[in-house]
C-alpha cells in the first residue's frame, strides 16, 4: 500500500498560527478546515509558555470517535536578520517541524509514513512539470503544443540560451517518450485486430 499524501491529511501551519499572532501564551481558538464553505473538521489549541494543547476527536475506518488531547513543544529560533522563525517538536521524532498532520497521532509527515506527490512522480512526469516551470520562467504559456515564444524583456541572452538549451533537451525527451508510447499503442491495436 503506497504512502498517504501530505496533501490529503490535514495539517496544522505553525508558521500560519505565528503570522496570524496566535501563538501568544494563554490564546484559546480552535482552527477549521473547510471546502466550498462547509466545515469538514476542527480542533482546538491552546497556547501556553513553550507548548499549544490541541484538542480533537478521532476516528479510524468504522470504528468510535475517540478524544485525543496532545501537548506539543514549541521553539523560536533566531533568524539572520532578525525576529525569529518558530517549530513544533514533533511529540515522536523530536524534530523541528512546521507541519503537524492530524490523525489518530498527531505527528510530523515522516513519523506519519507520508510522502510529497513529487515523490510519486515517475520520470516523465517530472520532465513535463520541469518544462512548464521553464515556461513560466521565460514568460510563455504553460504546455509544449504552444511552442517556443521569445526572449523575456530584461533576462540577459546567455540566461536564455542556458533555458533554451535546458527546454530542448527537455521537449525532445518529452516528445521521444510519446513517440514510442504511441508506437506500442499502435503494436497493440495491430495485434487485436
Amino acid at each position: 500500500m503506497p504512502k498517504p499524501l501530505t496533501t490529503t491529511v490535514r495539517h496544522v501551519d505553525i508558521r500560519r498560527l505565528a503570522r496570524d499572532g496566535l501563538l501568544t501564551p494563554g490564546n484559546s481558538f480552535s482552527w477549521e478546515w473547510t471546502r466550498d464553505s462547509k466545515l469538514l473538521s476542527t480542533i482546538g489549541l491552546v497556547t501556553g509558555d513553550g507548548f499549544i494543547l490541541f484538542g480533537y476527536q478521532h476516528q479510524r475506518y468504522g470504528e468510535d470517535w475517540t478524544p485525543v488531547s496532545q501537548q506539543v513543544y514549541t521553539v523560536a529560533t533566531p533568524c539572520h536578520y532578525g525576529g525569529v522563525r518558530h517549530w513544533f517538536i514533533c511529540p515522536w521524532c523530536g524534530k523541528r517541524v512546521a507541519l503537524l498532520y492530524v490523525g489518530h497521532k498527531l505527528a510530523c509527515r515522516r513519523c506519519n509514513g507520508m510522502a510529497y506527490r513529487v515523490q510519486r512522480e515517475n520520470e516523465h512526469d517530472r520532465r513535463y512539470r520541469r518544462i512548464n516551470a521553464l515556461r513560466l520562467r521565460l514568460g510563455w504559456v504553460p504546455g509544449i503544443a504552444f511552442g517556443i515564444g521569445g526572449k523575456p524583456k530584461g533576462m540577459h541572452w546567455k540566461t536564455f540560451r542556458r533555458l533554451l538549451d535546458e527546454y530542448q533537451r527537455l521537449e525532445f525527451a518529452i516528445v521521444g517518450h510519446e513517440a514510442e508510447m504511441l508506437g506500442m499503442a499502435g503494436d497493440k491495436l495491430r495485434d487485436m485486430l
